[in-house]
């Protein structure tokens, strides 16, 4: 229950930060004139999108994880191998469906689009926003991919 509520409070998180991202306007260029009459542009410092922020933390969580179980693999205790071991499974399962899910959402336009896979339900953060005629495909093709029930998929929009 609480990884559920873990999901959604981040899905939520990045989605406040994508309408935050979407809603604002960069500042305008404003040139400054100094002793040699020289033109200086201010723009915005770059920072990443918010789900490619979301994503480059959820890649290095899970490359932490990944050592910290391969280091438990070389245990000497028996029944803690086999514990990473699933842990190990779990998670390459978990990344698969992600990544599948995600690369169907980028070819049907929604290249910024976030899947959380668990094993009794799929969160959906889409960007840009689904029309309503394409939600109930994405929804099952989400399902579909994840073999879980339409159901159980959720779709989280900014």
């Amino acid at each position: 229950m609480k990884v559920h509520v873990f999901n959604l409070l981040l899905l939520v998180i990045v989605g406040g930060c994508l309408f935050i991202t979407l809603s604002g306007s960069a500042p305008e260029a404003k040139p400054v004139s100094s002793l040699h009459q020289a033109f200086v542009t201010v723009a915005p410092s770059p920072s990443p999108h918010p789900v490619d922020a979301y994503r480059q933390d959820r890649n290095r969580q899970r490359s932490e994880n990944l050592q910290a179980l391969e280091g438990l693999l070389s245990s000497a205790d028996e029944q803690l191998q086999q514990t990473a071991r699933q842990a190990l499974l779990s998670q390459s399962a978990a990344t698969e469906m992600e990544t599948k899910v995600e690369g169907m959402l980028a070819g049907m336009g929604y290249e910024r689009s976030v899947c959380v896979y668990r094993t009794d339900s799929v969160s959906l953060f889409l960007c840009p926003t689904a029309s309503p005629e394409h939600i109930p495909l994405l929804l099952q093709s989400a399902a579909d991919i994840c073999q879980v029930s339409k159901e159980q998929v959720q779709l989280l929009l900014p």
